[in-house]
Parts: C-alpha cells; structure tokens; sequence
C-alpha cells in the first residue's frame, strides 16, 4: 500500500524516500565508473564493429535474468532482493577481472555484458520498490528528485573515472564498482524492515499471464523497446566516432567518461524539472514530446557529421530517456494492480531495456553485410516515427485510466 496520508507522505514515507535517494546515489555512482571502462576495455580487445554481437549477448542474459527474476520477487521482499542482486554483481565483476588480466577469451565482453546487465536490474528493482510505495501525486516529485541525486552521483563518476583509470588502471577501477555495489547492498538492508511486500489479498499470477491480461502493457512494452533501438542506433554510431578519433585506452576511457559527464549534467537540469513538467502539462505531453526532440537532434546529427555531432546526439537520447521519458513512464504503472506494477513491469523492463539492443543489434549486421552502415542514422529517424506512434497509443490508454484531473490531484 502506498506509504501516504491525505496530506502527502506519512514518517515511512519519508523515511524509505531518503533511503532511495541514498540509493540511487550510490547506484548511479557505481555505473558512471562501470560504464566508460567497461566500454573502453571491450573497444580494445574487440572494436566497434563487435557491439552488435555483444549486444545480443546482452539480450540473451537479460533474458534469463528477467525468468530468475520474476520467480524470486513474488518470494522475496524487495529490498532484500535489491541487496542481494548487488552482492551478486559485485561478486560477478571480481570473478570476471582475473580472466580479463590473464587474457581468457571473451572476457571483456562478459564485463561489457555485465555493465549492461546489473544496471537494468537493480534499477527494475528501484523503482518497483518506488511505485509500490508511492501514489501519483508524490512519486512526479520524488522520482524527478532521486533523479537529481543520481545524475550528481554521475557527474562525480564521470569526472573521476578518468584520475582513477590513470591510476589505476581501466581495470582496476572495476574493483571500485565493486566496493560501491557492496556498499549499496549493506545499506537496502534496513527497508527490509519495514520492507515491501505483496498485499496479502493478492495472489502471484505468473508473469506471461499478466502480460496476456492487459493490453496496456503490452503496448508499454512496445513502446519502451522502440526507444531502445533508437538509444542504441545512436550508441553505435557514438562507438564508431570514439574509436575513430582516440586510439589510446586510457586515453578513450577518460573521454567516454567526458561526454558521460555531460549527460550527467544535462539529467541533473532535467531531473530538477521534472516536478514541475510533469505537473504542469502530463505524462502523455511528455510522452509525445520526447520523440520530437529526438527527431531534431538525428536531423541535426545528419547535417552536421563528426564526433562532436555524434556525441551530442547521445548525450541528448540518454538525457531525455534518463529523465522525462523515465518518469513518465515509470507513473505509466502507478494506476494498475500490484502484479502489473511488478511482475509486468518487470517484463517490460527487463526484456526491453536489453532486448532493444538486439533487435538493433539484426539491423546493425544486416546493414554491415550489405555495406550500407551509414544508414544507421536514417534507421534511426524511422524508429523516432514509431516511437511518435506508440507514444499516442499510450498515452490514449493512460489518459483512460486517469483523467487530467485525477492526475493532477494524485
């Protein structure tokens, strides 16, 4: 049951919104460092031409992760499970960084394939934890800020992955991820109590079933798939221009972790609107809104070519799918039944955070066969358009479930 009262929230309200936010610092900050050197380290050993196959990869692990997943949530409660998942990420790099030294096949792409994976769990398991505790009204204004407080965490992981790589090593500033996860981990355990759990009226129903049961989701699904092939295409095209303006590692990894500082800044603008957006015009303007300023931003990226185009393009895609696109669509799941919310969500989440990467991933090789990879960008665009599509389906759909007016009042 949400955790407010008719004047907004109650002490456990409160009390489990500092420890998200907490939370989502120490996430955010492990996977600003996670992120530049795992990439950077799967640059060097395979390239950019390599992504696609590792993002099937991706795919395919998410896949298994999401069926483990929604058998343990309807058994465990949730902050238990958000800290045993850290554990058992912190616990997965350090076993994957030895054979990286030694030099065993594939083992930076098992590190990419890592940095992808535990990111998109734990933050399943965020924000079911948030839109089982939280009603409309407060969760526009407490999800814009654990946003904020994530996208800081950022900046300071973007601007210091570059020292700790110098220092340490690309590597070395794995173990760092490492003590952050752990940390994360030790601290979820006090929601446990009180923790939460499924309404005791309610029964699990099995994941497939509720995704058969509610054409809305369905169309969530779709609709968040989309924007992940877009995210994608854009990724890979940021990969090409990095690997072909840097040839040093290091050197690489510092500057992935520049431009990752700079969506880091541009969430943190974002995130402090994002209260006041999502009052002011609703989450189906939101919607629609993100996919026309994605639309501008390709359009750009193919009148001005290079890599400060390609960087801008992705600063601006992962800008507004970390911020506006997420909010709105994370209060998309607020209005439905507890299985919805979690065991749908977690279909939704899990399968297409990753899965949009593989079917990016059959675009990218069937263009690369055909010699034709600078259509990448105009792939793109036409996925903008069906994200413009599904955006208004979605939005029809919600706007059933609550008024205007019901969404203002919360």
């Amino acid at each position: 049951m949400p955790a407010e009262g008719p004047r907004g929230l109650d002490r456990t309200g409160w009390w489990r919104a500092a420890l998200l936010a907490g939370q989502a610092v120490l996430l955010m900050l492990s996977y600003a460092v996670a992120r530049p050197a795992a990439e950077s380290l799967f640059l060097e050993a395979r390239g950019s031409g390599a992504l696609p196959v590792a993002w099937l990869a991706v795919a395919g692990a998410m896949a298994a992760l999401a069926l483990l997943y929604s058998r343990w949530m309807a058994r465990v409660e949730l902050f238990t499970l958000y800290a045993l998942t850290a554990l058992g990420a912190a616990g997965l790099v350090e076993a994957l960084l030895p054979g990286r030294a030694g030099g065993v096949p594939l083992a930076a792409t098992a590190l990419y394939v890592w940095k992808d994976c535990y990111i998109v769990v734990l933050v399943e398991i965020f924000y079911a934890i948030a839109n089982a505790s939280y009603a409309i009204r407060s969760a526009r204004w407490l999800y814009g800020g654990f946003g904020l407080f994530g996208a800081l965490a950022s900046m300071a992981g973007g601007v210091a992955v570059g020292p700790l790589a110098a220092r340490l090593g690309t590597a070395g500033t794995l173990h760092v991820v490492a003590g952050l996860l752990v940390v994360s981990a030790l601290a979820a355990l006090p929601g446990a109590r009180p923790g939460v759990r499924r309404p005791p009226a309610e029964r699990p129903r099995p994941v497939l079933a509720v995704l058969r049961g509610s054409p809305y989701l369905a169309l969530v699904l779709l609709l968040v798939g989309v924007v992940q092939v877009v995210v994608t295409l854009v990724d890979f095209q940021f990969n090409a221009a990095v690997e072909a303006h840097l040839a040093d590692t290091d050197a690489r990894t510092a500057l992935i972790g520049q431009v990752y500082a700079a969506i880091s800044t541009g969430t943190l603008v974002l995130h402090g609107l994002t209260g006041p957006v999502l009052r002011a015009v609703g989450v189906p303007a939101v919607l629609l809104g993100v996919p026309l300023v994605l639309g501008a931003g390709l359009a750009a990226g193919a009148a001005w070519p290079g890599f400060a185009a390609a960087a801008a393009l992705k600063v601006a895609s992962k800008v507004f799918d970390y911020t506006w696109f997420r909010a709105a669509k994370e209060l998309l799941y607020i209005p439905l039944s507890y299985d919805e919310k979690t065991a749908g969500k977690s279909a939704v989440d899990l399968l297409t955070y990753r899965g949009g990467k593989a079917g990016a991933s059959f675009l990218i090789l069937g263009l690369q066969a055909a010699g034709a990879v600078a259509a990448v960008g105009a792939a793109a665009g036409a996925f903008v358009a069906v994200q413009l599509g599904l955006s208004l389906a979605v939005a029809r759909r919600f706007r059933r479930l609550v008024s205007r007016e019901a969404e203002r009042a919360g």
